[in-house]
């Protein structure tokens, strides 16, 4: 039996596929927010009108906008940084007070407009256990 010391053996190295799997996690989140965004603005339209889909495009643009600062703050948590979440907090307060302000815009399309990132994570959620389910 040989003995390899320590300092010469090197394991191998596996933290690069963690990395794209997490990568191709975002992206898919992302893609299917843009979808089920568009698939939702444009029902809006159809149904309640141009002033409501535009009401809940705003909402969803700041919510991709929230989603992308969330995903690079998660990012830094392997590398020391973090923060507080401040900065993305106030994309929602200034997406609502916009909402406010604006009388042309309704503020309940414009805040679930803003919450579709989480339909998008509970629809990712839902294929995974359903895959996970069929492998069994």
């Amino acid at each position: 039996m040989r003995v390899i010391p320590a300092q010469t053996y090197q394991p191998p190295v596996l933290e690069d596929q963690p990395d794209r799997a997490y990568e191709t996690l975002k992206l898919h989140i992302f893609g299917v927010m843009i979808v089920l965004s568009a698939i939702i603005g444009v029902t809006t339209w159809l149904v309640y009108g141009i002033n409501t889909a535009l009401s809940y495009g705003l909402g969803a643009c700041s919510g991709m906008v929230y989603f992308r600062m969330l995903a690079r703050s998660v990012d830094r948590i392997g590398g020391g940084g973090g923060g507080l979440g401040f900065p993305r907090l106030a994309v929602f307060i200034a997406v609502m007070i916009v909402a406010l302000r604006w009388e042309k815009l309704a503020v309940l399309p414009v805040f679930l407009g803003f919450v579709t990132y989480k339909g998008a994570i509970l629809l990712y959620a839902i294929q995974d256990l359903v895959r996970s389910s069929r492998h069994r």
